[in-house]
């Protein structure tokens, strides 16, 4: 099974999990969300409960996410299991994939039947959202019966949806069924052809080829060309990389790295959040035309 953690002990790794931070410029839900993320990285956890408290008590699921964190683990509050069950389901019930997800892993771990089915539920609405860690829990539980009428046809089914988004346990899985993907995945093409994890990066012809409207994520933007080099290697492991240069309106040469290819911005976004701390930086989510308009 896909385990993520609700929480950490670190700061860090705790706003990692709380998922990708996004600014919305000019509304006070992405500035109080952002303000609140980065006190947390400081671990100033009165600011930072100052800003969530009260968009989580106003319905806002990120937000709910949070609390349900720093209650887990006592941080900026006294620790208290109850509170953080409360505002994981709240969080669930509003949406939140990666909140669904880990009360889908909680409940899963009672190990009882009426545990296992909602589980099946809750994983099934993250899966949904395209988030396919929940999708290959989804999948293991229609394969073996957990929770849920035993359904082959089913499990392969997750099982192809989360291979399409790069999960290699569910890869290994169809291959250990006999049966692969119903449509090659972007990813797994592009990595074939750039070679094998750690290989070289795809260049820019690999980025014109793509969609405009897909969506990939820019892992940096750096000016040594080694040291983009370098990141693009690091990360081959977990999908297809791309390496572009181009030259700013002041001549200034910029290296660009890139991981992935999506048609749905919600993978695109729960693969982010689960590189984030090995990034040790906020990935930018972004379409592939913004990249090709540089090019």
């Amino acid at each position: 099974m896909h385990r993520i953690n609700s929480t950490a002990a670190r700061a860090a790794a705790l706003v990692t999990l709380f998922g990708l931070c996004w600014l919305f410029a000019g509304t006070a839900l992405g500035a109080s969300i952002r303000d609140g993320e980065l006190a947390a990285q400081e671990e100033n956890w009165v600011t930072a409960l100052s800003n969530w408290r009260p968009l989580a008590e106003a319905g806002n699921a990120r937000a709910q996410f949070y609390l349900a964190g720093v209650y887990e683990q006592g941080l900026g509050v006294p620790r208290d299991p109850n509170a953080a069950v409360e505002w994981l389901i709240k969080s669930a019930r509003n949406g939140y994939p990666l909140a669904q997800f880990n009360l889908g892993n909680s409940l899963y771990k009672r190990a009882t039947e009426k545990d296992y089915e909602q589980a099946a539920l809750w994983w099934n609405a993250a899966a949904e959202q395209g988030f396919f860690p929940a999708q290959y829990n989804l999948a293991v539980l229609f394969e073996k019966g957990i929770g849920v009428v035993k359904d082959l046809d089913k499990a392969v089914s997750w099982y192809q949806a989360a291979a399409k988004l790069g999960s290699e346990p569910a890869q290994a899985a169809l291959e250990r069924l006999g049966v692969g993907a119903t449509t090659p995945p972007r990813q797994a093409v592009a990595a074939t052809t750039a070679g094998a994890p750690g290989g070289p990066a795809k260049g820019p012809d690999w980025v014109l080829a793509q969609p405009a409207g897909d969506y990939t994520i820019q892992l940096a933007s750096n000016r040594q060309p080694e040291n983009a080099q370098a990141l693009a290697k690091r990360f081959a492991e977990h999908g297809a990389v791309a390496l572009v240069s181009y030259a700013d309106a002041q001549g200034v040469q910029w290296h660009v790295v890139v991981l992935g290819a999506f048609d749905a911005k919600s993978a695109a976004d729960a693969l982010a959040q689960s590189i984030q701390d090995q990034l040790g930086a906020e990935p930018w989510v972004r379409t592939f035309a913004g990249i090709q308009r540089l090019l």
